[in-house]
């Protein structure tokens, strides 16, 4: 995922429609995602960047803490 400051939103496609036809991975609507997010999108996934910060953030808690139990459970 690009960083805030390596792109700029306003360049951007404004419709998931417009970056699928130019073959781009990121569009900007301008309108916030259901979490209030207001960043570009995902044309792959339609996520907002952050919502997927957050998710693979949370991943990456989640297969942390299930292999640590698992080998607390193997010991």
């Amino acid at each position: 995922m690009p960083k805030r400051e390596d792109f700029d939103v306003n360049a951007l496609p404004k419709t998931l429609k417009e970056a699928k036809a130019l073959g781009v991975s990121l569009y900007f609507t301008g309108k916030p995602c259901k979490h209030g997010h207001v960043t570009a999108k995902s044309a792959t996934r339609g996520y907002c960047i952050e919502c997927c910060r957050r998710d693979a953030r949370k991943g990456r808690y989640l297969w942390r803490k299930d292999n640590h139990m698992v080998c607390l459970a193997t010991q």
